[in-house]
């Protein structure tokens, strides 16, 4: 009860001091990201890991705050370009970021976005428009929710993590959280190689990303700001080659910008690995590119224009408006 008491009274005085201090900025630029968009009650919902989705009443909510509180919702584009020639928007500005290309953003995400008539980047993985996610944290939770639950637990890479229940099966929310955190810690190829003996039930003939013609139709609107997520969502590790390096960053920028016919001037790191060969790289193909680190961008100090920090969004952490503005503060 006295954690209770306390915790409400921590986040709306997180709240209020968000709310003053934004309002006194002289110019400043909050980066939200978001993963997902999908209703509680979509059977896509038990195959997100936590942390990764807010549901379309909470996005909605959200830009409605937002607006309340006399922040611009700017594409991220363009406030960057106005920073970088010297005019950057006074006061508060956000910009809203979707990463990955889910459908989701297409189904749920987009018409709240239209009709509220708030711009938005999304940061699409160029060589999966249209087909099955490849992400392995989601491969790895739809085959905990099944019978083959066991068999992956036992495999050699999963035995060596040490979680703290043990191999238990069916596995909440935290384990699976502790659990993705570990994996993180392995290579891409080291992952997908565990998980290719299960690959026949992990296929899917129903698309998990946006499609050519979705992706136009966004843009069509005028909201959507089109950046790349690399050609197939490899995180950026010291061990990637210069070959590697070239296709995530660079081959997938022109496949972009072929399949879209406009220039793609912004980048999204993976998981916000960063490495000095990949930052040098986005600073010489893009404008700017963003992590995943928690923090605003405050104009009166140079940018680190290919290190932005972001705010991240789910609905654990954003589905009340005082949890919102308490996000806001950087400071949860």
């Amino acid at each position: 009860m006295i954690k209770t008491i306390l915790k409400y009274f921590y986040v709306h005085g997180l709240a209020l001091y968000s709310r003053w201090q934004l309002s006194r900025a002289e110019s400043q630029l909050l980066i939200l990201m978001y993963h997902r968009v999908l209703p509680k009650d979509d059977p896509r919902a038990r195959l997100e890991e936590p942390g990764m989705m807010v549901t379309p009443r909470t996005l909605a909510m959200h830009i409605d705050q937002l607006r309340r509180s006399g922040y611009t919702i700017v594409k991220l584009g363009d406030w960057l370009k106005a920073y970088q020639s010297g005019n950057p928007p006074k006061g508060t500005c956000v910009a809203l970021t979707f990463d990955d290309g889910w459908l989701d953003n297409y189904q749920y995400a987009f018409p709240i976005l239209r009709s509220k008539q708030a711009p938005f980047t999304l940061f699409a993985v160029s060589d999966i428009l249209g087909k099955a996610a490849p992400f392995w944290p989601n491969q790895i939770l739809k085959l905990l929710r099944s019978s083959n639950a066991q068999a992956l637990l036992s495999q050699p890479l999963f035995t060596q993590l040490n979680l703290s229940e043990g191999n238990a099966s069916p596995i909440d929310n935290e384990l699976l959280a502790e659990l993705i955190s570990k994996l993180k810690l392995f290579p891409d190829e080291h992952i997908h190689q565990t998980l290719a003996p299960f690959q026949e039930q992990l296929d899917s003939a129903e698309p998990d990303i946006i499609n050519q013609q979705q992706m136009q139709e966004m843009l069509d609107s005028g909201l959507m700001e089109l950046g790349c997520h690399t050609a197939s969502h490899c995180r950026m590790h010291s061990d990637l080659s210069e070959q590697q390096l070239h296709k995530e960053l660079i081959e997938s920028k022109r496949s972009l910008e072929q399949q879209f016919a406009i220039p793609i001037e912004l980048f999204c790191y993976p998981n916000g690995d960063i490495t000095p060969a990949a930052k040098a790289l986005a600073s010489e193909h893009y404008l700017a590119a963003v992590s995943t680190e928690n923090g605003s961008n405050c104009s009166s100090e140079p940018l680190p224009l290919h290190h932005l920090k972001r705010i991240a969004l789910h609905d654990d952490m954003s589905k009340s408006a005082a949890l919102f503005h308490a996000k806001l503060s950087t400071r949860l």
